[in-house]
């Protein structure tokens, strides 16, 4: 039921504003459906558990895309259509999921606006790995049957999920290094930075 009724709360915010959608420019485009296609095959193909382009794919969104609402449709609709495709809907405590990548969304529109320098895109790729981590843990903990409601059943979750967040830091930095150096290749011609037209 949360999942349905946060699903049904972004559609009128996305419809708002679908305006801004055709504002973007050729190359804008192109990205953006290369990155819903890349998360969504991602999700068919066989890979390690929380090995995904999502994290890296909305740090990119957050830092490129000249309008907020189409970067937080990027990650936010792919996570969902990969969900009632592959997952016949959403799961219990993905609305979870949703919310964390739309607050990494916004790391990347407040840290990386200017993403010429690596080592900064490196250290947001962890900092979106720590930050899923702790909140999507915390949610399984939370009210959980499994782990106590306590400190101690605390760190036993954290710890179950250990070596699950390894997988977490090397699909967003390998990720967000390759969304990254992508646009910049393709916005090469232009000989300006794409930044310049975030907002």
């Amino acid at each position: 039921m949360k999942e349905a009724q946060l699903s049904l709360f972004f559609l009128p915010f996305f419809h708002h504003f679908c305006p801004m959608m055709n504002q973007l420019q050729s190359r804008q485009w192109a990205m953006f459906v290369l990155l819903i296609g890349i998360a969504a095959i991602s999700r068919a193909l066989p890979h390690p558990p929380n090995f995904t382009p999502i994290g890296g794919m909305a740090l990119f969104a957050g830092a490129v895309m000249p309008h907020l609402a189409v970067a937080l449709l990027l990650p936010l609709a792919s996570l969902i259509i990969g969900d009632y495709l592959f997952l016949g809907g959403g799961y219990e405590g993905s609305w979870v999921v949703y919310l964390s990548f739309a607050m990494i969304t916004l790391f990347g529109r407040l840290g990386l606006k200017h993403f010429n320098q690596p080592l900064r895109i490196f250290g947001s790729a962890l900092l979106a790995s720590l930050f899923f981590f702790i909140t999507t843990n915390l949610a399984v903990w939370y009210g959980s049957n499994f782990y106590t409601q306590d400190f101690a059943g605390l760190t036993t979750c954290y710890t179950m999920a250990l070596p699950f967040f390894g997988n977490s830091i090397a699909g967003d930095v390998f990720f967000s290094a390759f969304f990254f150096a992508s646009w910049k290749w393709i916005a090469r011609p232009n000989n300006q930075s794409v930044t310049n037209q975030v907002v």
